[in-house]
């Protein structure tokens, strides 16, 4: 086998095309891909963010139904109420299940803010 000139031009031919094309075509899209990765990873830090605040203020809104509910039971332990539609004597309330008083809570929160913007 015998290497001649023309072999050399190959390989520097090729050498040229490979590095215009790592720098003119792959280096952009590399750093356009990086770029959404890094944007995509900001938005799934604020989703997770942004969940963490939604969690906490729906467990600041249960919080506020219980202690409203306690005090119900407490304040007038033998009355009816009429909650959503639904007459429950406060004595079986507790019996009901915690999607029901879940249900009921919200329907009468949703009636309060209704007349209270409609007022």
């Amino acid at each position: 086998m015998t290497i001649n000139a023309t072999l050399f031009v190959q390989f520097f031919n090729f050498m040229v095309a490979y590095f215009l094309i790592k720098f003119i075509l792959l280096k952009p899209a590399v750093e356009v891909v990086n770029e959404e990765d890094s944007y995509l990873e900001g938005l799934n830090k604020d989703l997770e963010g942004k969940k963490a605040a939604v969690e906490k203020k729906e467990q600041e809104k249960s919080n506020i139904i219980q202690k409203a509910q306690k005090k119900l039971k407490s304040s007038w332990p033998e009355f009816t109420t009429r909650l959503g539609g639904y007459f429950v004597e406060t004595s079986k309330a507790s019996q009901l299940p915690e999607k029901e008083i879940k249900k009921l809570a919200d329907s009468v929160s949703k009636a309060v803010s209704k007349r209270v913007l409609n007022v």
